[in-house]
């Protein structure tokens, strides 16, 4: 969650982390500076969607992130 965190701020997103304690789990919500209509938004709880994130190195988290939503 640290790095998706940073590389989210280094893109120009402003996340947050929600959701604790909830009974659909943790999630990462994140406003893009440039476009406010561009929001980023990934559930935590399920165990695939965190392997995911891990499995990608730093220059595949961010082409992940800029293809999904910046350019979406």
């Amino acid at each position: 969650m640290e790095r998706l965190i940073k590389t989210l701020n280094e893109l120009g997103f402003t996340p947050t982390i929600g959701g604790s304690g909830s009974e659909d789990g943790e999630y990462v919500r994140a406003e893009y500076s440039d476009d406010d209509r561009i929001v980023f938004f990934h559930h935590l709880e399920d165990p695939a969607d965190a392997r995911f994130v891990s499995s990608l190195d730093e220059d595949d988290l961010r082409s992940w992130i800029v293809k999904s939503w910046i350019e979406g």
